[in-house]
């Protein structure tokens, strides 16, 4: 599993685990095993994918919610 697959498993199952609910991360704390520019970027590629709805704001915080198939 590619560094990006796990990180978009943790993202993605929190999401379905929340859902209908948004979920928050913080960059630092709940991933301080990545730069801040993997995340930031890793965010956005997952916006794209379509599954999770991603707030991405410009401080340190993020949010996800599952899409419903």
């Amino acid at each position: 599993m590619t560094k990006f697959e796990a990180f978009k498993d943790q993202i993605t199952n929190a999401a379905k685990a929340s859902f209908p609910e948004w979920v928050t991360f913080e960059y630092e704390n709940d991933f301080p095993g990545y730069n801040e520019s993997f995340v930031y970027e890793s965010v956005c590629a997952i916006k794209k994918m379509g599954e999770l709805e991603v707030r991405n704001n410009a401080d340190r915080y993020f949010s996800v919610k599952f899409i419903s198939a």
